[in-house]
C-alpha cells in the first residue's frame, strides 16, 4: 500500500511540474465520487474567482480545456479573471480532475507543499470529516463549501490586499 501511495505521490510531483502549476494563484482539485458536490464546488469557486457578472461580459476571462498529463481530454480547465469577489489584480486559476487530481492529492497528503491547492471534497484527504458536520446538521452544504473548502480564497485575498477586518492586522 505504501509503495503505491509513494508512486502516486511521485506522479503527482511530476504532474505539478509538467503543468507548471506554480504559475497559478489557485489550483482546485475535484473528484468524480460525488458529481453533485463537484459541480457545486466548481460553481462556487468560479463565482468567487470570476464574479457574478461574467455572463454580462464585465469580466476578462479566458478558460481552456486541457488533457493534462494523464491524457484524459477535458478533465482540466484553467483561466484568468480580472474581476470577481476577489478584488484586485488578475487571478489565475486551474481546476483539475481525474488522474491528475488523484496524483496531486497523494503528494499533498504526504507533504503540504503549497498554499495554492484547494481540495474540493468533504472526505479527502483521508481523515477529513466535513461530511460528519453535514450529516449531523451542524453545517449546511453551502456553508461547508464556502466557509471551509473555499475559505482560503477569502483568506489569501485579505492577506494579499491588506486586512480590512478588525484593525489589529492579525
Amino acid at each position: 500500500m505504501y509503495d503505491g501511495q509513494m508512486e502516486l505521490a511521485g506522479l503527482g510531483a511530476d504532474a505539478w511540474q509538467a503543468m507548471d502549476l506554480d504559475r497559478f494563484d489557485y489550483v482546485l482539485i475535484l473528484f468524480h465520487d460525488d458529481k453533485g458536490l463537484k459541480e457545486k464546488v466548481r460553481a462556487a469557486f468560479l463565482e468567487k474567482v470570476m464574479g457574478r457578472n461574467v455572463a454580462e461580459g464585465q469580466c476578462h476571462m479566458e478558460a481552456f480545456k486541457d488533457q493534462g498529463t494523464s491524457g484524459e481530454t477535458g478533465d482540466n480547465e484553467w483561466g484568468s479573471s480580472t474581476t470577481g469577489d476577489l478584488a484586485g489584480s488578475e487571478r489565475k486559476w486551474m481546476i483539475l480532475e481525474g488522474k491528475d487530481a488523484q496524483e496531486i492529492l497523494a503528494l499533498y497528503s504526504l507533504y503540504a507543499f503549497t498554499d495554492k491547492l484547494i481540495i474540493g471534497s468533504f472526505d479527502l484527504p483521508h481523515g477529513r470529516k466535513l461530511r460528519n458536520l453535514l450529516d449531523s446538521g451542524v453545517a449546511t452544504e453551502d456553508e461547508l463549501i464556502n466557509d471551509v473548502i473555499l475559505e482560503m480564497l477569502d483568506h489569501r485575498d485579505r492577506r494579499d490586499h491588506g486586512d480590512q477586518g478588525n484593525g489589529s492586522g492579525a
